[in-house]
């Protein structure tokens, strides 16, 4: 898991960065981002709709597979400017691999500019 600073949190954070955020996307996720000038580092937040799965335990398991895949490569994120990141899986998660998770992050990693 990422560690709890790392975690976007605020209820009304969100909704902002959804509507008015940048757009970044694959054939597995869709990114939201905007520039934060008032926090240190980055922070991330994986959002799992019911739409994706009905059951909580595959959209538990979706979500943790994202947060552990952003610690891992949480270096590969550039230091400046410091961003917040909403992550919305699509439907074909749910049948992908492990490393085709993990090479569709790190593909909108370089979106981040």
């Amino acid at each position: 898991m990422l560690a709890r600073p790392y975690h976007l949190k605020r209820k009304d954070d969100i909704p902002g960065l959804l509507k008015r955020g940048k757009l970044g996307m694959n054939r597995l996720l869709v990114a939201r981002f905007r520039r934060n000038e008032v926090e240190k580092h980055h922070r991330f937040s994986v959002l799992v709709s019911t739409n994706i799965a009905t059951q909580a335990v595959d959209r538990n398991r979706v979500r943790r597979r994202i947060y552990s895949l952003l610690r891992k490569h949480y270096d590969r994120v550039p230091s400046l400017p410091i961003f917040d990141v909403v992550i919305l899986p699509k439907k074909s998660i749910l049948t992908a691999s492990f490393k085709d998770i993990e090479a569709a992050l790190l593909s909108l990693i370089p979106s981040l500019r």
